[in-house]
């Protein structure tokens, strides 16, 4: 039988109870922020063979309109087209479950807990009910690639330098209040423009790595002209039409953390 868990935190309950559930762990009926806890967990941490997800449809849902939230629990499961499924109302209570060890889910005041199932057969009998009830499930797919591949796509397509700025830039936004697609893509943009580089390269970049068409760059930079943050200037082609070269209105935004650059995108009134 294991042991019941004790931490400061949700995220570090749930950290302990994937590591102790076994391969393929099931989290059943996650609140808004024990999902936040599962995208703050690396696989590399828990399962190496990636956690699935069983959650009520208005929060996934919800999840799926955070592309920063998006990109980390994509990054924990195996395919994110298949791994995160809808649960039935009838179950409210948090549940960390797999073939080795099942958890139930307890917070209070500052502190968190796992209940290990009371015995072995028990935590067997419970893995075999929820391995049924995923089978069953219904999928939503998340949409979007995990954080990781497309940080590795970007370092290798548009350089070090821009890719440490934008992860600094998403951690920001995971710190606080996330955002959606429109806020990602404009965050790309104006960390783009922060480094001077080409609009097309970033449009490219982001279509051949699946977090949005080229339209809905093209938006995005149209978003960030408007709030007058960004500005083009046209870079001479030998064949076809010019370029564009993104550039920063505000020189000073060139330096900025990127907690700086999330707040100036998440700030835009749209």
């Amino acid at each position: 039988m294991s042991a019941n868990i004790y931490e400061e935190d949700t995220a570090a309950v749930i950290a302990s109870a994937l590591r102790e559930a076994g391969e393929r762990p099931i989290v059943v009926a996650p609140t808004r922020d024990a999902v936040a806890a599962v995208g703050r967990v690396g696989r590399r941490e828990v399962s190496p063979t990636g956690v699935r997800l069983l959650a009520h449809e208005e929060l996934l849902r919800e999840t799926r309109r955070d592309f920063f939230l998006s990109t980390r629990i994509a990054d924990v499961v195996t395919d994110p087209a298949d791994d995160v499924r809808t649960l039935p109302d009838q179950y409210g209570d948090t549940v960390v479950v797999g073939p080795d060890a099942t958890f139930a889910l307890a917070t209070g005041g500052d502190a968190a807990a796992g209940i290990a199932a009371v015995d072995n057969t028990g935590a067997q009998t419970l893995w075999r009910e929820y391995e049924s009830l995923f089978d069953e499930a219904e999928a939503m797919g998340l949409r979007v690639p995990g954080r990781t591949a497309l940080l590795d796509a970007a370092a290798e397509t548009l350089g070090e330098e821009l890719t440490t700025d934008l992860a600094a830039a998403a951690t920001a936004a995971d710190d606080g209040d996330g955002g959606d697609l429109t806020d990602g893509v404009s965050l790309l943009v104006l960390v783009g423009a922060a480094h001077g580089r080409q609009f097309y390269t970033l449009g490219a970049w982001a279509e051949d790595a699946g977090v949005a068409s080229k339209a809905t760059v093209s938006r995005a930079k149209q978003r960030l002209e408007d709030a007058g943050l960004v500005e083009t200037e046209k870079v001479p082609a030998d064949v076809g039409r010019p370029r564009q070269r993104l550039r920063l209105v505000d020189e000073s935004l060139a330096n900025a953390d990127g907690r700086r650059l999330h707040e100036v995108v998440a700030a835009i009134d749209d």
